[in-house]
């Protein structure tokens, strides 16, 4: 549940977030690709890096982390008027979220390890629930409201994903 929730919260940064930018700092569409470039860039970046941070705290503590930080970004990127700042912010979601997938792949796996196979099945129908969630009431709330709301609502179901995984994940190596 927790990987679903904070699947969600990226995939309304990958769905919506350059048309945010397209919109509120009238963004052209080469300038559009060149945040999505850096966004998956930074994306890349922490997955080829997580391992470092994995090994040296744990998988739980980087999945807690990572979930809330993905979380925390999706809210306040879209809050910040100032592109290059709010630019900055959704690199290092990127990072974060770099570091949510490996970090929660890896935890979920150690979750029941005799069922390997079917916890790596489980972790990827929730991954893919997630994208479905993510897009589909982002684009559920930007038809009634504005993008903010998309980055406070599904920011939030970051939040509670990192909230689950800390009281209800066991890391078997810690």
């Amino acid at each position: 549940m927790g990987d679903l929730l904070a699947k969600a919260a990226w995939q309304g940064v990958i769905s919506y977030g350059v048309t945010f930018y397209r919109d509120f700092f009238q963004l052209s569409k080469s300038w559009g690709s060149l945040v999505l470039s850096g966004i998956a860039f930074s994306f890349i970046l922490g997955v080829l890096s997580s391992g470092r941070f994995i090994n040296m705290f744990g998988r739980k503590r980087v999945t807690v982390a990572s979930f809330f930080l993905t979380g925390l970004f999706s809210v306040f990127y879209m809050w910040i008027g100032l592109f290059w700042v709010s630019f900055m912010v959704i690199l290092v979601m990127g990072l974060m979220s770099g570091f949510r997938r490996n970090a929660g792949q890896s935890l979920s796996l150690e979750q029941v390890s005799d069922l390997r196979g079917s916890m790596m099945s489980m972790s990827s129908a929730a991954d893919s629930l997630g994208s479905v969630l993510g897009a589909g009431l982002g684009g559920y709330i930007l038809s009634v409201g504005e993008f903010w709301l998309i980055g406070v609502v599904l920011g939030v179901l970051g939040v509670f994903s990192a909230i689950i995984i800390h009281y209800l994940a066991v890391d078997p190596s810690a």
